[in-house]
């Protein structure tokens, strides 16, 4: 029990000392230089096909769909010559791994590598329509021949073996960016992208509308994304979502001229024309994205009852106790684990680390484990505790208190639905001192 104690205070201390010592919180811009894209190659001297007079380039926009990896939808470039029956559809957004049991452990440490590949467009969106039912909406770019051939160029070394891998990042290096630093990277300062008088948001809030019919999902990415999601992405940075890019590419110039041409639904999914869910008008939609909240206030309500009646030491409050703690410390844990070993800047200085604690996980288990002394009725008489549990839960309790004050002032948004759940573990830690 000496060492599990020496071990708890130490670990805590740690975490301590990284929560006051005021974690690096970047400027979106600056973390952005810290998390560089990989380059793309430029194209060069090779034998490529000429286009002809009749090719067209198209911008396509998939809508989200239902599964977690398309809820942010997807980018990709059509090229169609009916000369030499080219229609062939080029998608930043291909993983170079399969989805296996090494999928995750890659996504979670910033290693996963994802591909440009090339697709028949037909095949592409016979399974985007049948089989994901996710709206296509097609952009003609309005480019002359020389133009249009140095995109094709481009995009045929790219697809190269030795160039067509890259490694993902959701923010900084995805399947819209690569398209948007594309046209950049051949047209420079030809190429400007209206972006209107929708003011500037931060990234957490940029992706919060994609997320509204998925509360719980919502919940666990705000807990895991950490102070630099909170920053506000340059005039330029702030096209890395489909929906973001596609709204651009229909206000944008080059060389003075409109970029965009015809545009078309080639097909209307779930979504229909909106590109970012959003919760339908009945009672029961409002509810769903608010459900979250809704079970820990409830929750909350419960614990309140609880810890004022006579049952606050019994053995269903140990085990509430060891839930609410084991909960906490595994966000702590993963929130960490994120912090220090992936490759993504948004997941560094996350300050739910000053109440979830990754040490609340062993405290769970001597929670629920602690034994009291019965009353004739079977009820019990007190908490009798060693003074390293008192002095835990204390401490505990202060923390959640503290960091519920503190959000306010601190670089990062507290979730709505962790509001209720830092005043659970206030209230039963506070009871056990």
């Amino acid at each position: 029990m000496c060492d599990l104690k020496a071990f708890l205070m130490s670990t805590l201390m740690v975490l301590v000392f990284l929560a006051a010592g005021r974690p690096e919180s970047l400027p979106a811009d600056e973390a952005q230089l810290k998390s560089q894209p990989q380059e793309q190659s430029q194209p060069q001297a090779q034998e490529v096909l000429q286009l002809s007079p009749r090719a067209k380039l198209t911008m396509v926009t998939i809508f989200p769909g239902r599964a977690l990896y398309s809820m942010f939808g997807h980018t990709a470039i059509r090229v169609e010559d009916p000369v030499y029956e080219i229609d062939l559809l080029y998608n930043y957004g291909q993983s170079s791994v399969p989805f296996d049991a090494t999928f995750i452990p890659r996504f979670v440490t910033g290693d996963l590598p994802f591909m440009l590949g090339v697709v028949q467009t037909r095949r592409a969106y016979d399974f985007y329509s049948r089989y994901e039912n996710r709206s296509i909406y097609e952009q003609d770019l309005l480019l002359s021949a020389a133009e249009r051939q140095a995109v094709f160029e481009f995009l045929e070394i790219n697809a190269l073996p030795e160039n067509r891998v890259y490694i993902y990042d959701f923010f900084y290096d995805n399947c819209t960016t690569r398209v948007r630093d594309l046209l950049w990277n051949l047209f420079g300062e030809d190429i400007s992208f209206k972006l209107g008088e929708r003011p500037p948001v931060s990234y957490r809030k940029a992706i919060s509308p994609y997320l509204v019919d998925k509360p719980f999902v919502k919940f666990g990415i705000n807990l895991m994304l950490g102070s630099p999601t909170d920053g506000v992405p340059g005039r330029e940075r702030r096209l890395y979502l489909p929906g973001q890019f596609m709204e651009a590419v229909d206000a944008a110039q080059l060389d003075g001229r409109p970029l965009m041409g015809e545009t078309r639904f080639v097909y209307k999914g779930r979504n229909g024309t909106d590109i970012v869910p959003t919760a339908g008008p009945s009672l029961a939609d409002r509810a769903w994205s608010l459900l979250p909240s809704l079970l820990l206030w409830i929750l909350f309500a419960a614990v309140l009852l609880l810890t004022v009646s006579r049952f606050r030491w019994s053995r269903a409050a140990r085990a509430l106790d060891a839930l609410v703690f084991g909960a906490s410390g595994l966000v702590g844990t993963a929130s960490l684990l994120l912090w220090i070993f992936s490759g993504y800047v948004m997941t560094t200085a996350n300050y739910h680390l000053l109440w979830a604690w990754p040490v609340h996980v062993i405290s769970a288990f001597l929670l629920i484990k602690k034994r009291r002394p019965q009353g004739p009725q079977g009820l019990s008489q007190g908490p009798q505790r060693t003074p390293f549990i008192r002095w835990y839960a204390a401490i505990a309790a202060a923390a959640a208190l503290l960091a519920l004050g503190l959000f306010p002032l601190l670089p990062q948004q507290l979730p709505a639905p962790a509001v209720p759940l830092l005043l659970i573990i206030a209230f039963r830690g506070g009871v056990k001192t």
